[in-house]
């Protein structure tokens, strides 16, 4: 609904003339394939004792804003982020500079992340702007709880979820405090 919003705003067009098809998640395959393989243990990840983010390493993502609040959280989870990009040394440099390097770990684009999901403490999601961010209805899916900035289409992808967390797009403290609050609790009974 966002796209087709902005679509009406931008490009003048009448509502008439558009119509919304949802992303197609298909539940079953999902949790079929997080069974598949193990690995959250080959990476020596602990379930439930880490954070993940799954994205291009692209600018839209804003995995620095995500590598900056995580620094300032100051938790023991560490985060993983899955994905391949043309930021990924600067985001190194990120980690470096903020003194997290020991706690993150760039794994690259994954075929399968949905293991790593399901094992995860939380997705976190911090991008300026998505369309359906389906990567959010699939940790749901898996029971995995998330936390998301209020671009486009994220109210409308966790709509009603127990487990999904919700702050400001520019606000670091913000979501720093999301992340030591989720880091905090046990894990989540989610209701997607």
């Amino acid at each position: 609904k966002s796209v087709k919003n902005d679509l009406r705003r931008r490009l003048k067009v009448k509502d008439s003339m558009i119509q919304v098809i949802p992303n197609i998640v298909d539940a079953n395959e999902i949790r079929q394939k997080a069974g598949e393989q193990l690995l959250p243990a080959a990476l020596g990840l602990e379930p439930n004792n880490y954070l993940v983010a799954v994205g291009r390493l692209d600018k839209q993502k804003r995995f620095d804003r995500l590598l900056r609040a995580y620094a300032a959280a100051k938790v023991e989870q560490k985060l993983v982020i899955a994905g391949e990009g043309k930021l990924k040394g600067y985001l190194e440099r990120v980690a470096i500079n903020n003194h997290i390097q020991h706690k993150v770990m760039f794994v690259g684009h994954i075929d399968n992340p949905y293991p790593l999901i399901q094992q995860a403490k939380a997705l976190v999601l911090t991008s300026d702007y998505e369309g359906l961010p389906t990567v959010l209805i699939e940790a749901l899916l898996l029971n995995t709880a998330v936390l998301a900035t209020a671009c486009s289409g994220v109210r409308e992808a966790v709509a009603g979820a127990k487990g999904a967390f919700i702050v400001p797009i520019r606000d670091e403290q913000r979501l720093a405090k999301g992340i030591q609050y989720i880091c905090n609790m046990p894990k989540l009974a989610i209701n997607a």
